[in-house]
């Protein structure tokens, strides 16, 4: 099997970039926010509660929730089309994050309960492989490969923007910010 030559490779047309460059961003965005308290998540949470299996289950809420909706998601993005879920998917992720800065708020019993609950929802807006579909329904089979790497630079950029900048911003402003800022994003 030959392989095209640089000379032969087909670009992206003008209208592939940009969604190229959407996508990108959103996940990028998406996965900075997750890596951004995943070396301090632990600190946070014992805050709550002295129990680590409560830690451990608000830590792993987020994975348990994305798996589960991420074929729901992927269906109801053919359904309604993929940048309604995509929208959908990142406010969720947002409410959750805004609802992980918030334990502190609550009386000790509580604030570990109000911590999964944003990991349950952050997690809910699963929208990696709604992503991914977004890219098949756009780019040609010849070039999806280099779309999906495309799509997979952010995701590693990300990881580490995020453990080497979350220690940092949590030690500036905070735990909760961390939180606060992934909600922006």
């Amino acid at each position: 099997m030959t392989h095209p030559t640089a000379a032969a490779r087909i670009p992206f047309t003008p209208q592939q970039r940009k969604i190229l460059l959407a996508l990108a961003a959103t996940v990028g965005l998406r996965m900075l926010g997750l890596f951004l308290v995943l070396p301090v998540f632990t600190l946070y949470g014992l805050q709550f509660t002295n129990s680590r299996f409560l830690v451990g289950f608000a830590f792993g809420a987020y994975g348990l929730t994305m798996a589960i909706f991420q074929i729901p998601f992927g269906r109801l993005s053919d359904r309604i089309g993929r940048r309604k879920v995509l929208i959908l998917g990142m406010g969720l992720f947002s409410v959750g994050s805004f609802l992980c800065a918030l334990p502190h708020l609550f009386p000790p019993p509580y604030g570990i309960v109000i911590l999964i609950l944003g990991r349950l929802v952050q997690g809910g807006g699963a929208i990696i492989s709604v992503a991914f579909a977004a890219i098949a329904d756009h780019i040609e089979k010849e070039r999806r490969a280099t779309a999906m790497a495309v799509l997979g630079i952010p995701i590693g950029a990300s990881f580490v923007a995020g453990v080497i900048g979350g220690p940092i911003l949590a030690g500036l402003f905070g735990t909760a910010s961390l939180f606060v800022l992934t909600g922006c994003l």
